[in-house]
């Protein structure tokens, strides 16, 4: 929160400002969940190598804005590759049911960002800013959330 000094609370009205620190990371993209029941993209699945070359689950983000395009070429990279060291696919917390992940060749970097990283995690849902075809998914290291 951020607020003027000689300022006091001041009861429903929006006096103060609340500001969030934003952590941008560039991620490799190890697989996608589908919406329950559907071939639809729901979720990208976001990894990072550690210094012995294993690709760690990290975090998801929702699909971008118009990017269901995305669907076709995701689906040229599944089923190999993913994720080597941590995977995703624990039990729902809300729901409790168990969610398969497709995984992916490790091709594609996008450049994502998120509010919370705790223990080498995204806490909440990180957003897609860009793909990174600049990028090679190698370079893209766990010590970039760390």
């Amino acid at each position: 929160m951020a607020k003027s000094l000689a300022l006091t609370y001041q009861p429903g009205k929006r006096a103060m400002l609340k500001y969030k620190v934003w952590k941008t990371a560039d991620c490799v993209l190890g697989g996608i969940y589908h919406k329950k029941g559907t071939r639809s993209l729901d979720f990208l699945l976001l990894g990072l190598y550690d210094g012995e070359g294993l690709l760690h689950y990290v975090g998801r983000a929702r699909i971008p804005t118009g990017g269901e395009a995305m669907g076709g070429i995701l689906e040229q990279l599944a089923g190999e590759g993913g994720f080597t060291g941590r995977r995703p696919g624990s039990k729902d917390r809300w729901s409790g049911a168990e969610r398969d992940y497709v995984p992916l060749r490790p091709l594609i970097v996008a450049e994502v960002s998120t509010e919370l990283v705790s223990a080498d995690f995204m806490r909440h849902g990180a957003r897609v800013l860009r793909i990174r075809q600049d990028k090679n998914p190698d370079d893209c290291s766990i010590d970039q959330i760390r």
